[in-house]
């Protein structure tokens, strides 16, 4: 009974030292509310998280709502091309492994209280709540790209080659179809169309040149 309570209270110190709130390199406040160890990402890499941003208990922003179920993707930047205003996600995340949830706040300026409801007006704070699912290296973000450029590159080729036969395609229906239309045209004039040549209820006359097949 004794050893139970004391491994009772080892997950219950474990569970309150993974969720211990410190200072972020830039000044917000974090919590790690799952942590598993794992290696955190550095410039260059990728990361797929899921994101939703509170103010109070009002939900703003939320990956699963607003993007289509789909987690939000990006690439890690350099320390050196941050804003002068480091986003609050970029110092979470930098403390965040793959599998780690957390929630990061940062103070709400004057312009951000300005755009919230009568409501909220007296909140101090904006809250992320993160989900890091996959870290996705270098050498897997070039093949993506590497990839995306070739197919951009193989329709640019392909629309350059449509515009290319553009012309010829149009010539060649011109001689095709304008010979016929010319003959038909002298064949109505001539009154030699016979059967060919019908009429609607309102005394349209027309000429079917081709039957297709559609409905």
């Amino acid at each position: 009974m004794r050893s139970l309570f004391l491994f009772a209270l080892l997950a219950l110190f474990v569970s309150q030292a993974c969720k211990k709130e410190v200072k972020t390199e830039h000044g917000y406040r974090f919590l790690n509310h799952i942590s598993k160890g794992g290696t955190k990402p550095t410039a260059g890499e990728g990361v797929s998280m899921h994101i939703y941003v509170y103010v109070g208990d009002s939900l703003f922003v939320s990956t699963r709502k607003n993007n289509n179920g789909q987690p939000s993707e990006f690439t890690i930047p350099d320390a050196k091309e941050l804003p002068s205003k480091v986003p609050p996600v970029y110092d979470a995340v930098m403390l965040m492994g793959a599998g780690d949830s957390a929630s990061i706040y940062a103070p709400l300026d004057s312009m951000e209280l300005s755009t919230l409801p009568d409501k909220l007006k007296n909140e101090k704070e904006v809250r992320y709540d993160l989900v890091l699912l996959e870290i996705v290296s270098k050498e897997e973000i070039q093949k993506k790209q590497d990839a995306a450029r070739a197919e951009m590159e193989a329709e640019q080729m392909r629309m350059a080659e449509e515009q290319k036969n553009a012309p010829a395609t149009m010539e060649r229906g011109k001689k095709e179809v304008v010979p016929l239309l010319q003959k038909t045209l002298a064949e109505y004039k001539a009154g030699s169309l016979g059967d060919r040549l019908k009429k609607t209820s309102s005394g349209l006359e027309y000429v079917l040149l081709e039957q297709g097949t559609g409905a």
